[in-house]
């Protein structure tokens, strides 16, 4: 599971995913955000949400873990997600599965 949401992250977020005519514009001040989030897809918005909760219960290999991470963490996907996980009002849900990436890493000596 872990892996199909990341490839899905992966393959298909983009930059400025709701179309906004201006990124600079807090979310609150944003007067149809609900109706662009809900143009995202059940699929993109699932994986964004639970990617980390399946990677935790995985028994990926590192070299499995290593590439999934990478093209994921180390891309310009990763701030994609962050942005798209501040419009779901779950920002800080992203700060802490990034704090847990830190730590995940060092158990498992990635």
């Amino acid at each position: 599971m872990s892996r199909g949401c990341l490839s899905t992250l992966v393959d298909r977020l983009e930059f400025n995913c709701c179309g906004l005519p201006n990124a600079s514009v807090y979310n609150k001040d944003i007067p149809d955000l609900g109706k662009r989030l809900s143009s995202i897809s059940q699929d993109i918005k699932y994986g964004a949400t639970f990617w980390f909760e399946h990677l935790s219960h995985s028994s990926l290999s590192s070299d499995e873990l290593n590439s999934a991470l990478f093209q994921f963490l180390c891309t310009e996907k990763v701030v994609f997600w962050i942005e798209l996980m501040s419009l779901f009002g779950i920002i800080y849900q992203a700060t802490f599965i990034l704090s847990k990436c830190v730590e995940l890493f060092k158990v498992r000596q990635i």
